[in-house]
Parts: structure tokens; sequence; C-alpha cells
């Protein structure tokens, strides 16, 4: 008997779409949402340049996955928000936008 050991692989779902989503409006909305200043001494702004109206849920992970923040953003366009991350570490951070179409996730580095 062969002794072949199937290893699988488990990879946080950050920035993976449902599959029953249009590609091409997440591919647009990711290309149209922007953070700056990045990295950050503790408030960025994050910057959206929508063609529609979107209504956003906004979380913010930090590099172990827990959430250190959340927000429903409601009619957003060019829309401009803070992100403060004031009272949190030094580190990497994960800004995850929610909306219809799927997630898209950018990463945030704060450095203070």
């Amino acid at each position: 008997g062969s002794n072949i050991q199937t290893a699988r692989f488990i990879r946080p779902n950050f920035g993976i779409a449902p599959s029953n989503v249009g590609i091409n409006e997440l591919s647009t909305i990711e290309a149209n949402i922007s953070i700056y200043p990045n990295p950050s001494t503790g408030s960025s702004d994050l910057y959206f340049d929508l063609e529609d109206a979107l209504d956003v849920k906004l979380n913010i992970y930090d590099a172990m996955g827990s959430l250190v923040s959340t927000q429903n953003l409601e009619n957003i366009l060019q829309d401009k928000v803070e992100i403060d991350l004031e009272g949190q570490s030094n580190g990497l951070y994960f800004v995850e936008v929610n909306t219809e179409y799927g997630k898209v996730v950018k990463k945030l580095m704060l450095n203070k």
C-alpha cells in the first residue's frame, strides 16, 4: 500500500468573492477604493470613487484576524471615510469592504 498523505492548505478568505458575483463589478470596485496615507500613523482615509451608489459594510481586522472595527455605510459613491486606528498596536490591518457584489480587502500598515 502507498503511504500518500494529502495536505490541505487553508487560506483565510480575504479578498475572495462568492462565485455567483460578477467579477467585473468587483474588479471595478477594487480599483476605485484607496487608502491614504498608508502606512498610517493612526488615522487614514478610505476613498471611494464608485460609479453606482452602494451600501457598504466596513470591517477592519488585525493581522491575527480579530475584528477591531465595523461600520455600516449607506449610499457610498464618491466618499471619504476615516479609518481611526489610534488605539491599536503597530502592525498590519485588513480593511474589508463588503458590498452587494462581494468583498474587497485592502491592506493598511499602522506605524505610529
